[in-house]
């Protein structure tokens, strides 16, 4: 076995993924799970888990509420989460691909991110002939009333699609042309 540091790389590398097992685990529970929870959600042993609690605690990944004795995300993995976004700027990401889409169909390109029920126009391509699109950046428009909004629909969890189209009340005659398109923008 291969050492780094005195510790064994494959314990070491096991180490960790039984920790991110449990913050994971800790990270999609519906409700607060105390360590008793923990043991049978995990399969991992009492004791292993008091171990790996205590490092992640450390660690500042979990926090432990003594009242009611129950393990929450710890604030180090929303310092992750927020660093990893802080800057993170989805026009700048997007603009080489648009550029390439635009390139190779010459058609209007927009660049649109939900906002509830929403499309919200980040950036917009027009083509070289064009008479102009109706989208402007930071326009809001149905998610239903536009192809980008189609897009976005499209790999939406269908309970959430239909919400949507309940709230913004389609009138269930366009809800099969609905799903029809939808379907349309997955190929």
């Amino acid at each position: 076995m291969i050492f780094k540091h005195g510790t064994p790389l494959g314990m070491k590398s096991f180490i960790v993924q039984k920790l991110l097992s449990l913050v994971t685990v800790i990270s999609e529970a519906r409700t607060p799970l105390t360590f008793s929870e923990l043991v049978a959600q995990t399969g991992l042993n009492k004791s292993t888990l008091h171990r790996l609690l205590s490092i992640a605690a450390d660690e500042q990944l979990v926090q432990h509420v003594k009242e009611s004795k129950v393990y929450l995300l710890g604030p180090k993995v929303f310092d992750l989460v927020r660093n990893a976004y802080a800057g993170y700027d989805i026009q700048a990401v997007a603009l080489d691909e648009m550029m390439r889409l635009h390139g190779l169909f010459e058609g209007n390109l927009t660049l649109g991110v939900q906002n509830g029920t929403d499309v919200v126009y980040l950036r917009l391509i027009e083509a070289k002939g064009s008479l102009g699109g109706i989208q402007r950046p930071g326009m809001l428009e149905p998610v239903h009333c536009s192809a980008s909004g189609k897009a976005l629909m499209a790999y939406l969890p269908p309970a959430v699609r239909d919400g949507i189209t309940r709230y913004r009340g389609i009138v269930s005659v366009f809800l099969d042309p609905l799903d029809w398109s939808v379907a349309k923008q997955r190929e």
